[in-house]
């Protein structure tokens, strides 16, 4: 539930941004709009990865949620066995060489919580970091979506897969002002070969 309602998003109606922000407060704003007159120009984007969210609005804020979850299986139950099942911790073998084994035996609270430690460190740089071929394949899933019928829509994907950055923000320039600037955001880094961070 938390991984949920802390996921950034972006809704658009027709190529205007309604708003961005974590996923249940979008959804708290969008379920507010007379959904009989928006529904098929509306759509919901995940910020980071620019995949596009099917939600399916009928019933309450509750019976939208519920349907989101079981798509995408955040509500698994943990599986019950080794470990603290109800604490979603579960015993996995893992396969280290010997040098690994003995530093880990060395480190302060013992292997396992060393090893959480080092993942979680490495989720949270992982999380934010994008390399140029991830910031492609974002911006393109999002173009593909929303900007498809936008003019020179073709030529922006080929400066994009070119690594032309000028050639690809002129193209793009004349763009609504929101998807524009998305678009530019989820490009980030695309074009210099160096990983970006997105904000």
């Amino acid at each position: 539930m938390e991984i949920l309602s802390n996921r950034k998003c972006m809704a658009f109606l027709g190529s205007e941004v309604q708003r961005e922000g974590a996923f249940l407060e979008v959804l708290s704003s969008l379920k507010n709009l007379d959904m009989k007159q928006i529904r098929n120009e509306l759509r919901v984007f995940d910020f980071s990865s620019g995949k596009e969210f099917e939600v399916d609005w009928r019933g309450d804020l509750g019976d939208v949620i519920e349907r989101y979850r079981a798509k995408f299986q955040e509500s698994a139950p943990a599986a019950a066995g080794p470990g603290r099942p109800k604490l979603g911790v579960t015993s996995k073998p893992l396969t280290l060489l010997p040098k690994h084994w003995e530093w880990l035996a060395l480190q302060p609270g013992g292997g396992s919580a060393t090893v959480r430690t080092l993942i979680d460190e490495a989720m949270k740089t992982a999380d934010t970091a994008v390399t140029p071929e991830q910031a492609k394949e974002t911006t393109y899933k999002f173009m593909t979506v929303i900007a498809g019928d936008l003019p020179h829509y073709e030529e922006a994907l080929r400066a994009l897969y070119k690594n032309d950055g000028s050639l690809f923000e002129l193209l793009i320039s004349k763009w609504p002002k929101g998807v524009q600037k998305h678009v530019k955001r989820l490009a980030q880094g695309a074009f210099d070969g160096k990983p970006a961070r997105l904000k």
